[in-house]
């Protein structure tokens, strides 16, 4: 077949509905952000006067590469780096272009200092619990939830209210969410936490009764749908933000402080930070790191352990370790 008239648009369609693995399918979410930056890449292509995707060169896509460093800092130009070495090396395996002209493309190296802060801490979650609680039920709902379940907040967003049920073997209830490649996992609502929702859900005047299948969402608006996943995570970081304490506007100022010295940290908490968050919290309390990915849903072990690399460094820092608070106790015989 000759490709070389084949529009564009078809090219990327076929790219984003390819099943990359077998049995897994790409999330909607995955897809409309690959859609959003290889159109970003075609508006640069024509820009520049390539009018057909036959006509690039290795050197096209490095000179692309360059083109994103001056605009975005590291981790988002590995990403989108790695979308257009994705796309033309499908081509290259459909036979649609003739060879891979990914071979010049660089990967980008990502400082420490250029990832986002996920950091939070037992105190700061206790202060936004008990401030939530008394100011915003929807908030205090929103963050009880995603401190104690590591759920991605799209899980959330999308779970739904029939797939809560109890499980008598074990005394707890269970909530089936879909997360990342349509995949099913059940997350442990604690007693506590689940009150907190019965509770939201009858100030909403809906079913509180648990297995009831009523076609509503699991932590739903007042009409009884899900929110909107994009929406519900820039409003849980907004009433985050919102929270009067010293912590929160901290965060903000060393963001501040970071983009005046080109370092791009984001401080500020996320839905995101919560997943870390819970991941670090179940790790203090003694679960192994192969527990902490089933718990979060993730596929690969490497992902938890770089969640947990940073309480890794710290419990075996070499002060630490000494087992003392004050150094005149390390002498034998303090000389102080």
């Amino acid at each position: 077949m000759n490709w070389k008239n084949t529009p564009i648009e078809v090219l990327l369609y076929l790219f984003l509905h390819d099943q990359p693995t077998i049995g897994q399918k790409r999330a909607d979410s995955t897809k409309k952000e690959y859609l959003r930056d290889l159109n970003q890449f075609i508006n640069y292509m024509y820009d520049n006067g390539i009018s057909q995707i036959h006509l690039l060169t290795p050197e096209h896509l490095l000179q692309y590469q360059r083109y994103l460093e001056n605009k975005y800092k590291k981790t988002t130009l590995l990403r989108k780096s790695s979308v257009i070495k994705h796309f033309f090396r499908y081509l290259a395996n459909k036979k649609i272009i003739q060879e891979d002209i990914t071979v010049q493309m660089k990967r980008p190296k990502t400082k420490l200092n250029e990832l986002v802060n996920r950091d939070l801490y037992d105190h700061e979650v206790e202060q936004l619990l008990e401030f939530f609680k008394k100011n915003d039920w929807f908030a205090y709902t929103l963050f009880f939830l995603l401190v104690t379940t590591g759920m991605r907040i799209n899980e959330l967003s999308t779970a739904k209210w029939s797939d809560i049920r109890f499980q008598p073997s074990v005394g707890y209830h269970f909530l089936k969410v879909i997360g990342k490649g349509d995949k099913e996992r059940d997350v442990m609502i604690f007693d506590d936490v689940l009150e907190v929702v019965l509770e939201n859900r009858k100030r909403k005047s809906l079913t509180t009764k648990i297995g009831k299948f009523d076609g509503t969402a699991f932590f739903p608006k007042a009409n009884g749908k899900h929110y909107n996943t994009t929406y519900l995570s820039n409003e849980f970081t907004r009433l985050v933000s919102l929270a009067p304490f010293d912590f929160i506007q901290d965060r903000f100022k060393k963001e501040e402080q970071s983009a005046t010295e080109g370092k791009l940290i984001r401080h500020r908490i996320t839905p995101h930070t919560c997943r870390h968050y819970t991941a670090s919290f179940f790790k203090e309390k003694g679960l192994d790191s192969k527990t902490i990915q089933d718990l979060l849903g993730h596929s690969s072990l490497l992902t938890t352990e770089r969640y947990l690399r940073r309480n890794r460094t710290i419990e075996n820092h070499a002060g630490v370790k000494l087992g003392e608070r004050k150094f005149e106790n390390l002498f034998s015989k303090s000389s102080f």
